[in-house]
């Protein structure tokens, strides 16, 4: 053989290696792809709800307690007017609830049974915030239901 020739054969088979690497990546990343495809991005465990919740009432609690206390009217001295606190804590957390149409994008849906009942028993230190809020959680043919959910505020340091 000569040079030429064999340089033309060198050439013809890095091409076709070449070829062959380019098709082999290509379908590794159409496969990939297609798994991606079929997947959700993430899924949601019934505690990511119940969590949500939780972190709602916990920071229209706390949040109600601070507008509460910075009103210039506010007395530690005098009782507590409940009716007041449980208004800003309702207010603002059905703020948060309205938003539970983000578990839907993750195959979540949340049905409510009624509509938050909030309760607030005083105690020494303490508030405790209990709601009941029964709602279901539906995802993949699977159910749980929720019924109270409960924050706490420390009044006194």
């Amino acid at each position: 053989m000569t040079k030429k020739s064999q340089i033309s054969i060198f050439l013809l088979l890095g091409v076709i290696i070449v070829l062959v690497t380019l098709l082999a990546l290509g379908i590794r990343q159409s496969t990939t792809n297609a798994q991606l495809a079929g997947q959700s991005f993430r899924t949601v465990d019934f505690s990511d709800v119940e969590t949500y919740i939780d972190s709602c009432l916990e920071n229209a609690a706390n949040s109600a307690w601070s507008d509460y206390t910075a009103d210039p009217l506010y007395d530690p001295i005098n009782p507590l007017d409940l009716n007041e606190l449980q208004s800003g804590i309702d207010s603002k957390f059905s703020l948060c609830i309205a938003d539970l149409s983000a578990f839907s994008v993750m195959n979540t849906s949340i049905t409510e049974s009624s509509s938050p009942q909030i309760t607030i028993t005083e105690n020494s230190k303490d508030l405790d915030i209990i709601v009941d809020y029964p709602i279901t959680v539906t995802k993949q043919n699977q159910k749980k239901e929720f019924r109270q959910f409960q924050a706490r505020i420390i009044t006194l340091p």
